[in-house]
């Protein structure tokens, strides 16, 4: 009777928000009663969360679970507690909940927005189901995953729903709202739609993201202007820094920042990963090194590079002005942006230049349209016929290659000994918004349509939408291709994607966007590819490694030859085994992506100047 009645004063003084001296009369408490134990240990957890005590709240919590397993409320606050720290037991302890209860919108919610936060929209999208629901936060959530699954018709669906009741809804919903919105009018490249959505967004929310969204939106707009606009003048690409800085610093290290929210399972990663961790183990008594990550999950990658490097930064939870304060603070030289304005991109950091040299490098191969910007990386071949009325940077101009592939992160190794199909099976891993142009499926319908075409794979995650499957299949048949040929394959991890390019002979790449951190895999995997040269990096990053490689069969200037030179080599098999042994030569004999001469010829750049 005496501990009932000192937890009965414990709950008296809580509903009085009186934390601390209900904890002082709880946490002494003992009773080898189950549930009244129970009861204490989970009023203590209630006193210690209220007080910000967040260790000891999850201690508490979990000591009451154990003595009451399926108790809601325990379960759900110590969820709760656990998303900033460890969202996997997070996940786990809201999906107990929505286990005991299916109806706890409060749970789902949260659930869904954990794997929002961390990607993982096919989860998402999984835990919200099909319906719609009377909480509007739970609908917007939807929104969310079904954009970002490219799940376009379920995406309208909803949205005139919820457009039904936005005059029940917070102004700060209803801007989420108006921003989910921009963003799937902005994938479609509907550009005036976007810019509408977005002021509204930040018209009804002063903070909202679509503050930068709709400068994003405006750069974005140059960029897609420009590359309409793309002519053949040649322009100088001489490598001029400013020279005061250099004699500046001359005298104490030069400290080099990189800035990124891919230093994680990321194609930016599969590139840069080997070379970051050479240049923090072999040159870090020369030079300072600075990362500043801008994601809220870490893996193997990023704890490895966080555990090499002595100046690391999580800068997710911060804001601009803190990021900004931070590197200005540090006096950085030279700072590497490696998103631009990709997903998860933080540019509105740099609407102040806060480094002595802000550099556009990897993440994004066309301009970002900051004036702050001074420079992008990248070689002379990416940079051939390169015109600057396209960008707001100068380029600056690396010995052989724009990047380099981390080869400690594949898995995969290439068949050396593989004999051409005696029909050709051809392949494309770009994602669909890069072959969803008629140009590119005017040039392929010749190959297609050719009879020594067995299949055409294309080998995307986002072909795991089916809707975008048959919105890609349309276009084909507009065109009079032979859909029989056309096949779809995707894969969640990236050894299994990597296996399928053994099953293929020749790769195509996609032109005006051509392929990043691809190029580097299917040249590591031995398969040739074909490409068409511009005048814009975007256009040339593929061109970039087949010229280094020496693969000039595989190299076109014009649609004409670019179907010309993929029928050939489909054809001419002892053409074929001669632009292989080419490629396995240069990749594994000469080491063409060796990251140590990479990291040799990046750190050269600077030392001439």
């Amino acid at each position: 009777m005496v501990v009932q009645k000192k937890i009965d004063q414990a709950i008296s003084l809580i509903k009085k928000k009186k934390f601390r001296q209900a904890s002082e009369i709880l946490i002494i408490l003992k009773t080898e009663d189950i549930n009244l134990s129970f009861q204490f240990k989970y009023l203590l957890g209630v006193c210690y969360e209220n007080l910000k005590e967040k260790n000891n709240a999850v201690k508490s919590y979990s000591d009451a679970l154990n003595l009451n397993p399926n108790h809601l409320p325990c379960l759900f606050n110590l969820a709760n507690l656990y998303i900033d720290i460890n969202h996997i037991i997070s996940i786990d302890l809201f999906k107990k909940c929505l286990a005991i209860n299916k109806d706890f919108e409060e749970a789902r919610l949260n659930l869904s927005s954990i794997y929002l936060k961390i990607k993982n929209f096919v989860e998402a999208n999984k835990i919200l189901g099909a319906n719609y629901y009377i909480n509007n936060e739970l609908n917007i959530n939807k929104l969310c995953a079904l954009y970002e699954l490219r799940l376009h018709v379920e995406f309208i669906k909803l949205a005139r729903k919820i457009r039904k009741s936005l005059n029940q809804i917070s102004p700060k919903l209803a801007s989420k709202y108006y921003t989910a919105l921009g963003v799937y009018f902005l994938y479609f490249r509907k550009i005036n739609l976007s810019k509408k959505y977005f002021k509204k967004a930040v018209a009804l929310n002063k903070n909202s993201r679509s503050k930068l969204n709709l400068r994003e939106t405006e750069n974005l707009e140059k960029i897609f202007l420009n590359l309409k606009k793309m002519d053949t003048k040649k322009t100088n690409t001489i490598n001029s820094f400013n020279k005061s800085i250099f004699f500046s610093i001359a005298k104490n290290k030069i400290k080099i920042a990189f800035v990124s929210s891919d230093f994680r399972q990321h194609a930016v990663s599969y590139q840069l990963y080997d070379f970051l961790i050479y240049l923090l183990k072999n040159f870090k008594d020369n030079y300072d090194f600075y990362f500043f990550y801008n994601y809220i999950s870490e893996d193997n990658i990023t704890i490895n590079l966080k555990k090499n490097s002595s100046n690391w930064f999580n800068i997710f939870s911060k804001s601009d002005n803190e990021v900004f304060d931070i590197i200005k603070k540090l006096k950085i030289n030279i700072l590497f942006d490696l998103n631009g304005l990709s997903e998860n991109n933080r540019n509105s950091i740099y609407y102040n230049k806060q480094a002595d040299i802000l550099i556009n490098w990897c993440g994004w191969l066309t301009s970002t349209y900051n004036k702050n910007f001074d420079y992008i990386l990248g070689d002379s071949h990416v940079f051939e016929n390169f015109n600057q009325s396209f960008y707001l940077e100068k380029p600056l101009v690396l010995k052989r290659i724009w990047s380099t592939i981390s080869k400690s992160l594949i898995k995969n190794q290439p068949n050396f000994s593989k004999e051409k199909n005696s029909k050709t099976i051809f392949l494309c891993p770009q994602r669909f918004d890069k072959i969803n142009n008629d140009e590119l499926i005017l040039a392929w319908k010749e190959i297609i349509n050719h009879e020594n075409t067995q299949k055409l794979y294309l080998s995307n995650l986002s072909f795991s939408d089916s809707h975008l499957q048959n919105k890609i299949l349309k276009k084909f048949k507009n065109f009079n291709c032979d859909l029989e040929k056309i096949k779809f394959c995707y894969s969640n991890d990236r050894f299994s994607y990597l296996e399928k390019f053994k099953e293929v002979d020749i790769a195509l790449d996609s032109h005006p966007y051509s392929g990043g951190t691809t190029a580097f895999e299917l040249a590591y995997m031995l398969i040739p590819t074909i490409t068409l040269k511009r005048n814009h990096f975007i256009s040339n990053s593929t061109y970039s490694v087949n010229a280094n490689i020496g693969l000039q069969n595989c190299i076109s200037s014009s649609n004409q030859e670019y179907v010309s030179k993929a029928i050939e080599l489909s054809k001419n098999n002892t053409l074929y085994n001669d632009v292989r042994n080419q490629i396995k030569n240069k990749v594994f004999n000469e080491d063409i992506f060796c990251h140590k001469k990479f990291t040799s010829d990046f750190l050269d750049l600077f030392r001439k100047l």
